[in-house]
């Protein structure tokens, strides 16, 4: 059987890979680069051998795989509606997440129904295996009839919420707004990144792991034989998922949390989030800002440097209204605040809201975007670009500065100012010069 695939690799050559590190005597990790401008190669493995070369060579080379196939190549650019998510497909990524009680990939193929105990699959371990003791964590790629991506997402769900041993491992995310799956519900989106690149370890980080990452499985069919994906109407699954939560909310003396959606722009985001929520990490890499929420450790909450309005996740659960859910980062983020602009996690950050912002973050094009609201600046200042590393091509936004006054903010790269001289609120005299720190 030969399938088309197409693989994405960093236009900047950043390979798409984890990495973990010692710090305070522990391994932490950091979580997957948030690229924006790729390359794209469509490969036609063939046969099980053959995709199993395919994940092996693209995670060699950095790269990844997209599930489902773009509208056309990709040079220096950003997916953005390139993808097709409504085509259907004909191989699925099982996504095994830290799944306890469960000691082999095949012991959890037991787990689904007959007919996948006698086809073939690849197997490609995760980056975490041999290095974080998190339970069985695993990609299994498995050859299908065509089908549509939102009947396997569907049938994912249903298998997490009806299998006794996936059951019983369900549980809130961090964010406590949807629930955590041992088997990924996400990886049959046509949208869908899926990382395949061997760890990145620095010096002292022990790697057990003996085999080989990318193994292939024989069994009796290459193909899944005939199976229908099809459990339930989306309306029933949905509501068994929200009963499920309901459930695992009220025994944790939660309040029920409704799926209800409301949007800022033309991105949906959560209404009405009913619990506290704190943030317990903060950092800025490549023009992002990655949060970690309720003592998580994966950075998988985000939102542009320069926006803060939507925080986003790579995790499949709904987008959150930052100014509602953490008004005070919010306002620190709308003001331009020091605190922020350097990476100090703002712990205890918490929200208490039971219940839209409207400006950019901090106006790239604004002299105003620290003077707003102040008497008319005059004679010289600077205009400051401050924010993340120059390098990457990024920064946070700009700020009016009396010559008379010390420069107080603290950049990651470069400091770059420019010298003016007002002659007026709209008409300025400029000089520039980058100190190259």
């Amino acid at each position: 059987m030969k399938i088309e695939i197409d693989t994405l690799f960093a236009a900047d050559k950043t390979p798409l890979a984890k990495s973990f590190y010692l710090e305070d005597g522990g391994i932490k990790t950091n979580s997957y680069p948030h690229v924006k401008y790729f390359n794209s190669v469509r490969l036609n493995p063939e046969g099980v051998e053959g995709l199993a070369e395919t994940v092996k060579e693209v995670g060699l080379q950095g790269g990844c795989l997209l599930k489902g196939l773009l509208r056309r190549t990709l040079v220096n650019e950003t997916r953005a509606g390139h993808t097709r998510p409504d085509a259907s497909t004909r191989w699925m990524c099982l996504d095994i997440d830290g799944l306890k009680g469960v000691d082999s990939v095949d012991g959890f193929i037991q787990l689904l129904p007959e007919p996948f105990h006698q086809t073939s699959y690849v197997i490609q371990y995760s980056s975490s295996m041999g290095i974080i003791d998190k339970g069985l964590s695993a990609h299994v790629f498995m050859f299908i009839e065509e089908t549509e991506a939102a009947t396997l997402k569907r049938w994912l769900m249903w298998q997490n919420l009806t299998s006794p041993i996936l059951k019983l491992q369900l549980g809130l995310t961090r964010s406590q707004v949807a629930l955590r799956y041992a088997l990924d519900v996400t990886t049959c989106q046509n949208d869908k990144l899926l990382y395949v690149a061997p760890p990145h370890k620095s010096a002292g980080v022990l790697d057990t792991w003996g085999e080989d990452r990318v193994q292939v499985v024989k069994k009796r069919y290459v193909r899944l034989p005939e199976y229908d994906f099809y459990t339930a109407t989306p309306e029933e699954t949905q509501l068994l998922n929200q009963d499920t939560m309901d459930e695992i909310r009220d025994n944790l003396g939660m309040p029920s949390q409704k799926h209800e959606m409301r949007k800022i722009g033309s991105v949906e985001v959560l209404k009405d989030v009913r619990h506290k929520i704190e943030i317990t990490g903060n950092r800025q890499d490549r023009g992002f800002t990655y949060l970690n929420l309720n003592g998580g450790d994966s950075w998988g909450y985000y939102h542009p440097d320069d926006n803060a309005k939507v925080l986003y996740n790579f995790k499949g659960e709904p987008n959150l209204s930052i100014e509602d859910v953490f008004p005070g980062y919010y306002e620190r983020c709308t003001n331009g605040s020091a605190t922020v602009l350097q990476g100090d996690a703002p712990a205890g950050e918490t929200n208490t809201v039971e219940s839209e912002p409207t400006g950019e973050a901090v106006p790239a094009d604004g002299l105003a975007a620290e003077a707003e609201g102040a008497s008319e600046p005059t004679g010289s200042g600077w205009i400051t670009l401050v924010g993340i590393d120059a390098r990457s091509g990024g920064y946070f936004g700009l700020r009016y500065q009396s010559e008379s006054d010390e420069f107080g903010f603290t950049t990651i790269g470069q400091r770059i100012q420019i010298r003016t001289t007002v002659i007026s609120t709209v008409s300025l005299h400029l000089t520039a010069y980058s100190d190259g720190r």
